[in-house]
C-alpha cells in the first residue's frame, strides 16, 4: 500500500511529489518555520532529503503528505507520519543506511508556511491523520514531541486529543512528549 490522497473540509493531504521541492525548501529555509524543530536547511540539502519525502523507506502506510487548500490546490505546508528519530546527526541522513536510530513509536509532526499559521489548517490536517492512522492502517499508539517552548504544536496536539506525556529523549534532545492511544481517540470520537 501506498499512502493515499487524504481529504478534509478545507484540505487536501496527498503524497509528496517531485515538483513539491520548492515547497520544501521554503519550509526547511525559513527561520520562524523551522524555530523549534531544528536548524534551518540549506537548499541543497532539502533537495537531499526529497527522495524520503516522496518515498518513505520504512514501511508503505507511513509517509509525508502536502497540504494544499481544497478551495484553490494552495500549499500550505507538509504533514508526516512516521517513526521517531532518537538521535539527530549533524548532517543530512541516509536514512536508508542506518544513520539514525528510531524508536518502534509512530510519531505525527508537521510544518507549515507562516502564511498558513492561525487558520486552523494544523488541526485540521492532524485530526485526519490520525483517522487515517486509527481506521485505516490500524496503528495502536501515535506520539508527537514538541520543544519546551513551542506552546502553538502543543495546542495543536491537545485540540486532537492528545495527552501530555512529561519530557522524553527524541531527535538527540530532551523534547514534551505527547500521545494517543486508539481506544482513547475511538472513545472520543464517539462522544463528538
Amino acid at each position: 500500500m501506498t499512502i493515499p490522497t487524504l481529504l478534509t473540509e478545507r484540505l487536501r493531504l496527498r503524497p509528496v511529489l517531485s515538483g513539491d521541492v520548492d515547497l520544501m525548501i521554503e519550509l526547511g529555509c525559513n527561520p520562524a518555520v523551522m524555530q523549534y524543530v531544528q536548524p534551518v536547511m540549506s537548499a541543497e540539502d532539502t533537495r537531499k532529503v526529497m527522495p524520503i519525502l516522496m518515498d518513505y523507506p520504512h514501511s508503505d502506510d507511513l509517509g509525508h503528505w502536502v497540504v494544499e487548500t481544497r478551495e484553490d490546490n494552495m500549499p500550505v505546508g507538509e504533514v508526516s507520519l512516521g517513526f521517531l528519530p532518537l538521535n539527530r546527526p549533524d548532517v543530512v541522513p541516509d536514512l536508508k543506511a542506518g544513520d539514525v536510530n528510531y524508536s518502534d513509536e509512530v510519531e505525527i509532526g508537521y510544518l507549515y508556511l507562516p502564511s498558513a499559521w492561525g487558520k486552523g489548517y494544523a488541526t485540521e490536517a492532524a485530526a485526519r491523520l490520525l483517522a487515517y492512522a486509527f481506521n485505516d492502517i490500524f496503528l495502536k499508539k501515535i506520539v508527537a514531541v514538541t520543544d519546551d517552548r513551542n506552546h502553538s504544536s502543543q495546542k495543536v496536539l491537545t485540540k486532537i486529543g492528545m495527552r501530555h506525556t512529561g519530557d522524553r529523549h527524541a531527535y538527540g534532545y530532551d523534547v514534551q512528549g505527547f500521545e494517543i492511544r486508539a481506544d482513547e481517540w475511538k472513545s472520543k470520537a464517539k462522544s463528538t
